[in-house]
């Protein structure tokens, strides 16, 4: 028989307390859990498995390799990657808003100056001074 994958310092030790007092749950649960936070399942299951081998009427380790195989397709349906941020997270999108609220602004302010003289009408004798060209604007002559 091969030797079953092998365990970190922490994962043989809890094996050795599991293997010492087989009926007690909470040394499966606890050796289950680090060979799930560890990567170490197939190890894990690996030890199960052979016990199962050796002991026919032993019914906690079919239960144990049980929860491992629902572990590791859990494991291994975890996306492994995270979701990335969104760009609007990112600081070169809040770098060009802000760059873009300041052009804007600016460019406000230096435009004011040439709106503020189109709006007070047009300039004298830009339309001539002809009485057709005060009539198209419905200018009424004073006298």
């Amino acid at each position: 028989m091969p030797a079953p994958p092998a365990l970190d310092e922490t994962g043989a030790a809890l094996w050795r307390a599991v293997e010492e007092a087989w009926d007690e749950p909470a040394r499966h649960d606890r050796f289950v859990q680090h060979a799930y936070t560890t990567g170490t399942l197939p190890a894990a299951a690996a030890r199960y498995r052979a016990r199962a081998q050796a002991t026919a009427d032993d019914a906690i380790a079919p239960r144990m390799l049980a929860r491992i195989t629902f572990l590791a397709t859990q494991q291994a349906l975890r996306p492994s990657a995270p979701p990335a941020r969104p760009v609007t997270r990112s600081p070169l999108f809040l770098g060009v808003v802000v760059a873009g609220a300041l052009l804007g602004a600016l460019m406000g302010l230096l435009s004011k100056g040439s709106c503020e003289r189109s709006s007070k009408g047009p300039r004298p004798g830009a339309l001539g001074s002809s009485a057709s060209a005060r009539a198209r604007l419905g200018w009424q002559a004073r006298r």
